[in-house]
Order: structure tokens, then sequence, then C-alpha cells
């Protein structure tokens, strides 16, 4: 894949037939709207370029509200025990390990080829304070006890007769990461309330969801005896991740 600046700096070169059928097929796919991210498979976050395949989610700008509000929780503390749900191609986790290097991040996912790609993320970073481990939410640690500081969490929220899944790349992306039974609450009830079995004493909790959310996450929140209960709005001012400490 050539860069845009290599293209730029040499005008004169000239493309084999093989790289021209290459660049009609993406073009063709593209023409569809295929995702940009699929075609070149990288997609930035958090300044962190990231492998993405068609089997991932494609890393958004709305997450780093995640990431941001996690490390003001972290609050600067060393020796942090993190989990991250449904890592996917690994963009929390990997951005908390960048910024937390004195602490420890594990991500999960139920699909081990998701891992993998989470995994050479982490190898071509050369981040070394993450591990990846293929797990339906909390199942890998039931009988491992372990506690956390921060438990942070993407899960699927969208509904399967959200109109959204007509549109965009979300028409391309990977209904297991999407959609969620329960008008897209099932997973993120789960993870509430099985929550408190993993995180230490005062430990956060924290769970992005669909805009119109908030208030029915709020209440699993309340429900499941959390405190200092938050919800936070992403960029176009609608609420996008809501908290609560143990």
């Amino acid at each position: 894949m050539k860069k845009k600046t290599d293209i730029i700096v040499n005008p004169e070169r000239k493309i084999t037939l093989d790289q021209q059928k290459k660049l009609q097929k993406l073009l063709l796919l593209r023409n569809i709207g295929f995702p940009v991210a699929y075609l070149i498979k990288e997609k930035e976050f958090w300044s962190l370029p990231l492998l993405v395949s068609n089997v991932t989610m494609i890393p958004r700008p709305e997450t780093e509200h995640l990431v941001e509000l996690a490390l003001k929780l972290a609050n600067k503390k060393k020796g942090l025990k993190i989990l991250d749900l449904g890592a996917g191609a690994g963009p929390i986790s990997l951005a908390l390990a960048k910024e937390l290097q004195s602490s420890f991040i594990v991500g999960t996912d139920i699909d081990e080829s998701v891992i993998s790609i989470a995994r050479a993320n982490a190898s071509n970073l050369s981040i070394r304070n993450v591990k990846f481990l293929k797990s339906n939410w909390f199942d890998c640690f039931h009988k491992k006890k372990k506690k956390f500081d921060l438990i942070v969490s993407n899960p699927p929220y969208i509904s399967k007769d959200d109109p959204c899944l007509k549109f965009g790349d979300l028409r391309y992306e990977p209904r297991r990461a999407l959609i969620s039974s329960n008008n897209g609450l099932f997973d993120i009830r789960i993870i509430v309330k099985d929550s408190k079995k993993f995180l230490k004493k005062n430990g956060w909790l924290l769970i992005e969801h669909g805009c119109n959310q908030g208030k029915k996450v709020r209440e699993f929140f309340i429900k499941s005896s959390y405190q200092k209960i938050k919800t936070i709005q992403d960029y176009s001012g609608k609420e996008r991740v809501t908290f609560g400490r143990y």
C-alpha cells in the first residue's frame, strides 16, 4: 500500500497491470460503501495506527471519551489493574496501556480471530503491559477470582431492528459486535450486574452505550448499588458513557 506522500513525490511512477486490477477492485468496493478502514486494513485511534479487518469493529472517535474518562478516574495512580470487556481490535486496551505504562490492562473478546488482531496490534506497537484473552464477558475470570480497579467496555448495544444498521459502515461491520437483544440492552445489563464480583472496593465501571440508552443504563447501575453514577456526552452532545463506583 503506497502512502499519499509517495504518490505526490513520485507522480511519474507507473503502476503495474496487477496493481491496476487491485485498484479497480478497491474502487468498486468503495463505490458500494465498503469502509475505507477495511480496504486499507487500518484505522487510527488515540493516535495509534491499528490493524482492523471485517471481523472487527472500526474504532470510532466517540469511544475516545471512554479512554479520557478512564484516565481521569485512574488519576495518575500506578499499578492499576484494568479490564476491557469486548476489546475488539484493542483500541481501548492499547490506548490505556500506552498512557498508563505502570498499570496492566487485560482485554477480552469472544472471537479468537479478533483476539489475534488485538495481539498483533500490541506487538506492532511494542506495547507490553497488555494481555488479550478469549472470553465471553467475565467467563474466564470466575475461577481466578481476579479483581480490577477499573472495568471498561464498549459492548454491543444496537437493537437488531435499528434502521442505522442499513447505512454507512455499519452495513459491513460484524453483527456480533453491534447487536444486542432487549432493545440493545441485554449485554450491558449482564456487565453491570456481574461486574461487582470483579471490582475492587471503590473500583469504577465505565460503559459506552447508545445515545438514547442513558436513562436505562443508569437504572441498571442504581439497581446494582453503584455510587456516584453519571453519564457524559459525546462530541455531538449525546449521552454516550455511563459510569459509577462500586
